[in-house]
């Protein structure tokens, strides 16, 4: 058996396939700021109304670098999260990325979510991948959080912590 933490799975804007989730286990979900807001969707009301009182769940509300991912959970709302999470969208400079981990390093859920990632398939999404592999490594208590991700070998073939992903683009 592997010593490596496990993957954290999150299922990306899942409002067209949430009962699938649900029976899946599936209590984690990555939404998009912009999608959230097009929708009119309500993550307390949403949360009422799918997921049973007992459960425990988590919502990441992926933003812009500068209004940042606020995290919410039961008892929190998306104007007073329980955390707001450090975003760097991919095209920024590599050295905003290293204060990101530096800063969520000082933080009790120290998590980094990594946005707007090129496809695995180029030259460029393959080269980043490796500094976000090696960055994974030598910070093991920052989480990078690769959000909308679509490769499965980079989800679950290499260190890295937490991605979410829509498989109901996929089907």
């Amino acid at each position: 058996m592997s010593d490596q933490p496990r993957v954290e799975l999150w299922a990306r804007n899942p409002r067209d396939y949430v009962r699938e989730a649900l029976s899946c286990n599936v209590f984690n979900f990555a939404w998009d700021y912009g999608y959230l807001r097009k929708h009119k969707v309500d993550l307390e009301r949403w949360s009422g109304l799918y997921i049973p009182p007992y459960q425990e769940y988590r919502h990441l509300v992926v933003g812009t670098p500068s209004q940042g991912c606020q995290e919410v959970t039961r008892g929190y709302t998306f104007n007073k999260p329980k955390v707001t999470h450090e975003v760097w969208r991919y095209g920024m400079t590599m050295d905003s990325l290293f204060k990101a981990v530096e800063k969520a390093r000082d933080t009790t859920d120290s998590r980094v979510v990594i946005t707007d990632l090129p496809s695995m398939a180029s030259y460029a999404g393959k080269s980043f991948i490796t500094w976000a592999v090696d960055i994974q490594e030598d910070n093991p208590d920052v989480i990078l959080h690769l959000h909308a991700i679509y490769s499965f070998r980079v989800m679950f073939g290499l260190n890295i912590r937490s991605v979410d992903f829509d498989p109901y683009e996929w089907a």
